[in-house]
């Protein structure tokens, strides 16, 4: 935690310590997790997260603070002196805490509105100077500046506004804004800290560019981080005395034993320019001084410090400066490697004519010590940059492309991304709009395992049949474990056959896991009955099939079930539903309707009329229209109206009886008819009933004149109905 040198953030932080010894002692004291609690000092009662054996809270209500600890079902009341007096302690040291918080925060209010003052007046006197010829102008500041008057160029350095710090205990106390912070000079708690305006941490450099302030790009050839030049890298006789400035070189600059006779000036190291007792006997090579070699008067008594190492103390007020330093003196390999870092040259002593070429690499910059700000327009070229250099950066207005040649590579602009094959023909257009977007090829979710493939060359077959399809496909690939299903689901278009050519067709495939299994397909099409077709000549058809062994070609050797739907053009139209299971114990095909008022109708009509069934659950009728016929081998009725039966010409007289026989015209493959019969005459006295009924082929009638002479003819009506 970032600490505030001021001594009302002095006292916050020993209230704050003095409050939790008190609070350890409490709980401590009332027998609580050894000392090692969550001491809570209130009126209320503790939240239900808090009730537990670690939790010491001291009751403040009516001013008794009074220790609590809970049992498990309450909170139960220590009463024991040492327990109760330091719970009083603990509530003391606790209210002084608060005061030292309270007066801490007002001297951060008042410190953040003096920096907020500073800052305000720094920007306005920046926002007032510009420089006579026009140039553009630099803001600096937490807050955007006002668009009146801005020119496009003009910048704006975005400071740190804010910071946040805890009001007392991490995590578990407000926090409050700050707009400064502060770092020790040495080891934390035991050296001085200093404290730092947020006003002077640029965050972000933007530029006007006539509408809104954006993020400043900086574009340079060469950019030097701190600590990156060193001796190695400046050039022979670089670095002169008029290149130095005053006092930047000190004797902590200078590496060990650097400067010696044969690099110095005559004269240029004077009394005047030696510190205090920086020169002692064990800097000075036996028999170095000479008399040659010290001015006249140079020496007398009270420059000479006479003690057991024979030390000569000089003047501490001055030190080598830079016209002190003969021309060409200090070259690179006079200077110990990284002595010479940013801290220690003067603003802008080193510029790009002063780098030998190739000095400055990637591994001699500091970490993040280029930006933008610090690179000039157009300095960054595609040769000057690594391959694999840019991750997660942003770039605008840029162009990137594999080619220079038009219609190839891929080119990504400001407009979509485009991509065109080695025959210069486009396969990718993607734009921002999502209007005319282009992916020509196949695709698919996955490079292994189930997912989605679209392919622009789709083909397909008819079991057992020799025409093919081509169009487009939507497969769905799918796998049992490593194992691909035999035939995976797909959806597919067909607009050529091999067959009768040009066609348009919607396939929807289920699919199936092994070889043999079940499946379903559904067709949608419009095709022509024979190749180049149109109009009358072309069918259109949905067929939807399901059965029990799609790869069996034998119909009799599987179970299935379709219904198929035609228009055929020129000629009508088609529906046909059909059940097939051979040696199944399932084969139905039904028609069905629920409820109150259902009603259920297979009937054909035209414009004459209507024949068929019509059932009606409302009324329980099932009715019937429509001649009565049958299927050959299954009649269910077989009957005749107005058969002869006798002549008049015969006379026949009272008591004359005579048999016939009715033959029905498809006798039954399967069951018996059973039937009844009457005379259809005016003769009154004529009876007639069926007899060797239970046949396949008919039945026979009997006739009996009951009355006189019958003098008209007689004829029969007979119904039969075949029985299992």
């Amino acid at each position: 935690m970032r600490h505030s040198p001021h001594c009302a953030g002095i006292g916050r932080i020993l209230g704050l310590t003095a409050a939790r010894k008190a609070n350890t002692a409490a709980a401590a004291a009332a027998g609580v997790a050894n000392g090692k609690a969550d001491v809570l000092i209130q009126s209320t009662a503790p939240d239900t997260s808090m009730r537990k054996p670690t939790t010491l809270w001291i009751d403040t209500t009516g001013g008794a603070n009074t220790p609590k600890r809970w049992n498990g079902s309450t909170w139960v009341a220590v009463t024991d002196k040492a327990a109760t007096d330091a719970a009083n302690a603990a509530v003391k040291a606790h209210a002084a805490a608060q005061t030292a918080q309270s007066t801490a925060d007002k001297a951060s209010t008042a410190a953040a509105n003096a920096a907020s003052q500073a800052n305000q007046a720094q920007a306005a006197a920046k926002k007032a100077q510009t420089t006579a010829d026009g140039k553009n102008l630099i803001y600096r500041g937490p807050d955007e500046p006002a668009h009146d008057g801005l020119k496009p160029g003009d910048m704006w350095w975005r400071t740190q506004k804010y910071w946040t710090r805890w009001q007392g205990e991490k995590n578990n106390s407000p926090s409050m804004l700050a707009d400064f912070y502060t770092y020790w000079t040495g080891a934390p708690n035991n050296n001085p800290s200093v404290l730092v305006p947020l006003s002077d941490r640029v965050v972000e450099v933007l530029t006007w560019d006539g509408t809104r302030f954006e993020p400043f790009d900086l574009v340079a050839n060469n950019i030097l981080a701190a600590g990156t030049v060193a001796a190695k890298h400046l050039a022979a006789d670089s670095v002169t005395a008029e290149k130095v400035k005053a006092n930047a070189i000190t004797v902590d600059k200078l590496a060990a034993n650097s400067v010696t006779t044969e690099k110095l000036v005559a004269d240029a190291v004077t009394a005047a320019k030696l510190a205090a007792d920086s020169v002692q006997a064990r800097n000075i090579v036996s028999l170095a001084i000479t008399t040659d070699k010290l001015a006249a008067n140079s020496v007398t008594t009270a420059k000479l410090k006479v003690t057991e190492d024979m030390t000569v103390a000089l003047l501490n007020v001055h030190k080598i400066q830079a016209g002190d330093i003969v021309a060409g003196a200090i070259t690179t390999d006079k200077i110990a490697a990284n002595s010479v870092n940013a801290d220690k040259i003067a603003a802008n002593s080193v510029n790009a004519d002063k780098i030998v070429s190739g000095a400055i690499t990637a591994d001699k910059l500091a970490a993040n010590s280029i930006t933008a700000v610090k690179i000039a327009a157009g300095t960054i070229t595609s040769d000057k940059v690594a391959a694999g250099q840019f991750r997660g950066y942003v770039f605008t207005g840029a162009i990137f492309q594999s080619s220079e040649a038009a219609n190839t590579g891929v080119k990504l602009n400001s407009t979509a991304l485009q991509m065109w094959d080695s025959n210069h023909k486009q396969t990718v257009y993607l734009d921002g709009e999502g209007k005319s977007n282009v992916l020509t090829g196949t695709f698919q979710t996955r490079v292994s395992g189930h997912r989605v493939r679209i392919s622009p060359d789709y083909q397909s077959y008819i079991i057992g049949g020799t025409e093919t399809f081509v169009g487009d496909g939507l497969e769905f690939p799918a796998y049992v474990g490593s194992t691909a299903f035999y035939s995976h689901p797909a959806i597919a278009s067909v607009i050529q056959s091999n067959q009768v050519g040009t066609m348009s067709e919607l396939d929807l495939w289920s699919g199936h896991i092994t070889k043999n299994d079940p499946a379903a397909f559904l067709r949608l099409n419009s095709k022509p009955r024979a190749k180049g077709g149109t109009g009358s000549g072309i069918t259109s058809q949905a067929y939807l099939k399901a059965d029990t062994n799609w790869d069996e070609g034998d119909n009799s050797k599987k179970s299935g079930a379709d219904l198929n739907l035609q228009g055929v053009g020129g000629s009508g139209a088609s529906a046909y539903l059909n059940v097939r299971s051979d040696t199944g114990s399932l084969c139905e095909a039904a028609v069905h309707s629920y409820g109150s008022k259902a009603r259920a109708y297979c009937t054909a009509s035209d414009a004459n009329g209507e024949v068929g069934v019509l059932s009606d659950i409302s009324t329980g009728y099932v009715y019937l229209g429509g001649y009565l016929g049958g299927l050959n081998g299954r009649h269910t009725f077989e009957g005749a109206v107005a058969w002869k039966l006798w002549s008049s010409s015969q006379n026949l007289v009272t008591g004359s009886y005579g048999d016939s026989k009715f033959s029905v015209g498809s006798p039954a493959k399967y069951g018996r008819y059973y039937a009844v019969a009457c005379a259809d005459t005016t003769w009154a006295g004529i009876i007639v009933h069926t007899m060797n009924t239970g046949g396949q082929s008919g039945w026979g009638i009997k006739a009996f004149n009951a009355d006189q002479k019958c003098a008209v003819d007689v004829w029969c009506d007979t119904f039969g109905w075949l029985v299992k």
